[in-house]
């Protein structure tokens, strides 16, 4: 006994393009402080999800919108982001964003008083901005009472004491030398208060 047996099978197979790597809007250098914008992805379709990434083997996901507002973070920051179409998730963009400690912040006065609140004077991005700076301070005779280590001030600051004592309320000199072609150096006073 012969059978035959005959059976037509469609079968419909999509084949979509990879999408490109999206463009990028909104890469700047900000200082601290300042509002950052966020950035943002287009693809060339105007549709999809946009996935960003902290690191560049995509294991990070950061967000999938089509926005995102990088965290104030010192430096450069990078990101990679993804544009998926139709289930197909296209190369990777770079995007970077930098923030910088645009200028030092001198304060005027600070309290030594061991309460460890305001103790020492510190000069805010000063190691950052100027990595050779030398401070010194001086009390109103000319004296030097403190000089910093080059480029190193943050790890210890002026903490208002000359030879392991606490100096008196007042007023004292500074003198910051920047050694950095472009800068002058600065001169004012800082106060001793309590």
């Amino acid at each position: 006994m012969n059978c035959s047996n005959s059976i037509d099978l469609t079968q419909t197979i999509a084949v979509y393009d990879l999408p490109s790597a999206p463009s990028i809007t909104g890469e700047d250098t900000y200082c601290t402080g300042e509002i950052i914008s966020p950035l943002v992805a287009e693809g060339s379709s105007g549709f999809g999800i946009y996935n960003w990434y902290e690191d560049v083997d995509l294991t990070i996901l950061l967000s999938s919108q089509q926005t995102f507002t990088p965290n104030e973070i010192i430096g450069e920051s990078q990101f990679y982001i993804t544009l998926t179409e139709n289930d197909c998730q296209g190369s990777a963009q770079l995007a970077s964003i930098t923030i910088q400690a645009c200028d030092i912040i001198i304060p005027t006065a600070f309290t030594p008083d061991g309460d460890n609140t305001n103790d020492s004077w510190q000069i805010e991005w000063i190691d950052i901005i100027h990595s050779n700076n030398e401070v010194s301070v001086y009390n109103r005779l000319g004296n030097l009472l403190y000089k910093s280590n080059r480029g190193a001030y943050a790890s210890n600051p002026w903490d208002g004491t000359f030879e392991g004592k606490i100096m008196p309320i007042g007023s004292y000199y500074y003198l910051i030398d920047f050694q950095d072609p472009g800068f002058q150096n600065l001169s004012g006073i800082v106060s001793i208060i309590k």
